[in-house]
């Protein structure tokens, strides 16, 4: 198993997604160190942080692990190189399972990178106080932001896999990202607690609502990966099939 893994990173590497997962990743960090050099608000470490959770769950997390994870997926079977597969002698789930693997690291990898370096400069750049609590409390909306990235990011390589075509994954995530945004604006109850990607924006702190039914919406969003992970594979294994 660690050897495909190894394998999938492999050949990221030899590939435009590569450069793409380090853009995407530096992105936020250029956009934070702007917000910092030229807020002057006393709660600009606070404020900055925000700022930066608003641009990952608003378009960039959506889209850049979307786009990954389908490469990740697809990539081999758009290049014509499926006879690959049938060299070895590892079944057709070991190498879904070191997709998905592989996909998690990298969606982990990248928060932590994104979240972390952010959270430094706010502690070199300004007032913010980091205390046990603050510590506990981020941790915690960092592990539900992980679930809820992963679980989008299989949507997008569902219908990737499903269209056989990364357009159709960009495209459904652009459609969830806009059904977010309307359920925020129009305050629509029924997405409100069963849209992930509405969930993500709680998660990032962009609705002032409770977050006491977070809790179930997570649980949801857990269910919801669930689902997404055995749909993902059927369409691999048939696709594998053709």
């Amino acid at each position: 198993m660690l050897n495909m893994i190894a394998a999938e990173f492999l050949k990221l590497k030899r590939t435009r997604i590569f450069w793409l997962i380090i853009i995407g990743n530096i992105i936020p960090l250029i956009s934070n160190i702007s917000y910092l050099i030229f807020s002057n608000n006393e709660m600009s470490g606070i404020n900055s942080m925000t700022y930066i959770k608003i641009i990952l769950s608003l378009l960039l997390a959506p889209l850049l692990f979307g786009i990954v994870s389908s490469a990740i997926f697809i990539r081999e079977y758009q290049e014509e190189n499926v006879i690959l597969y049938k060299s070895y002698s590892y079944e057709k789930n070991m190498f879904y399972l070191s997709k998905l693997i592989t996909s998690f690291i990298i969606i982990g990898a990248s928060l932590f990178f994104i979240l972390g370096t952010n959270y430094l400069l706010c502690m070199l750049f300004s007032n913010m106080s980091i205390n046990l609590e603050f510590i506990r409390h981020e941790l915690i909306a960092s592990i539900q932001l992980l679930i809820c990235q992963f679980a989008l990011a299989i949507i997008s390589v569902i219908a990737t896999l499903y269209f056989k075509s990364h357009i159709a994954g960009i495209i459904v995530t652009i459609g969830g990202l806009l059904t977010s945004l309307l359920t925020l604006v129009a305050n629509l109850d029924v997405l409100r607690y069963y849209n992930p990607y509405y969930i993500s924006l709680i998660i990032e702190g962009l609705s002032r609502e409770s977050k006491q039914n977070l809790s179930i919406q997570m649980g949801w969003i857990v269910l919801l990966l669930i689902i997404v992970i055995f749909l993902g594979y059927r369409l691999f294994e048939k696709l594998e099939d053709n």
